[in-house]
């Protein structure tokens, strides 16, 4: 229907399918990700993946609003501290529960039950509970291994990562705490995905190799990154949609373009130079919408179609 052929299907009905289902910002780029190699594999020209892409991107906000707004708030309340948290949780015995009821229910997930055949659950759960106890804003008990090093041989997914907090949420809901305490959880968890996978974090973009080459270098390296975000600027002071953000002194553009570029380095596997934790506090007060990064995306797409990066590599 959104391509433009016959609308079989109420999109009102998209955002509330999606609300509860945690589905974030990465797990829709997954998605792209995975549309645009197959239509890259069918051979369909690149205008075409490029219109298809920006199709995709545009009920982009419908899917991941839920989301979005739910861990927003979930964020505001943990910036108080997680003192209330371990207090709503029902404090040492109310975690005790929690992990015997979590563990009830990833032993027997078909999904996820595999990494606990043959191991000691009893020890496993203990190990738990101490480290959910701290994570959760209880006393300072924890004195085990490193996440990532536990987990280092192990071979988590995504997909178990994501079994993982779903058991989660089934849990803290069969114990009847409430949805905003549900959201606090697993606010405190999802930054644990990356040490649970043994990546690094960001746009880990080193792990998406063609060829043995990082996107960096299919780009062509820092200086060819420099002249796409300069490119990328010409299109952004003048696209009406978005020039308002980018009405600025030349020696502020110039920041901008700086700030930008290493960043793009970093994200596409070169070196880390700027922490992306830092771009959300920077832009939380711009009103920047969906519609207007869209709009970003676009003039940076068309900057490196006109250093002739190829269409793969710009997905």
């Amino acid at each position: 229907g959104f391509l433009g052929g016959p609308k079989l299907y109420d999109t009102t009905n998209v955002k509330p399918a999606h609300y509860h289902m945690n589905i974030t910002d990465y797990h829709f780029d997954a998605l792209v990700d995975l549309y645009g190699g197959s239509l890259g594999e069918l051979g369909i020209h690149a205008d075409a993946c490029k219109d298809f892409l920006a199709a995709m991107n545009r009920v982009r906000k419908e899917i991941t609003t839920g989301c979005t707004v739910r861990m927003e708030l979930a964020n505001k309340n943990m910036e108080k501290g997680k003192d209330g948290l371990f207090k709503r949780m029902g404090g040492e015995e109310g975690i005790t529960h929690f992990m015997d009821r979590f563990f009830d229910i990833v032993v027997v997930d078909t999904r996820i039950r595999s990494y606990f055949q043959g191991k000691d659950i009893k020890a496993i759960r203990e190990g738990a509970r101490v480290y959910f106890t701290e994570a959760l804003g209880g006393p300072k008990i924890y004195k085990g291994r490193d996440l990532a090093e536990i987990h280092k041989a192990v071979g988590v997914t995504d997909y178990d990562f994501d079994c993982f907090l779903a058991g989660m949420e089934k849990a803290l809901s069969g114990l009847g705490i409430e949805d905003e305490t549900i959201d606090e959880v697993i606010v405190t968890m999802e930054p644990v995905r990356p040490a649970l996978l043994g990546r690094a974090r960001g746009l880990a973009a080193h792990a998406r190799l063609k060829d043995g080459q990082t996107v960096l270098e299919r780009i062509g390296g820092d200086m060819n990154v420099e002249a796409i975000v300069d490119t990328m600027f010409v299109g952004l002071l003048n696209d009406a949609r978005v020039r308002f953000f980018f009405e600025q002194s030349k020696e502020k553009i110039d920041d901008m373009k700086r700030s930008f570029s290493a960043l793009a380095v970093g994200g596409f596997g070169g070196p880390v130079t700027v922490d992306d934790r830092s771009v959300r506090k920077v832009h939380y007060s711009l009103n920047i919408t969906d519609y207007h990064f869209d709009t970003m995306m676009e003039n940076f797409w068309f900057a490196c179609d006109l250093m002739d990066v190829d269409a793969e590599t710009i997905t």
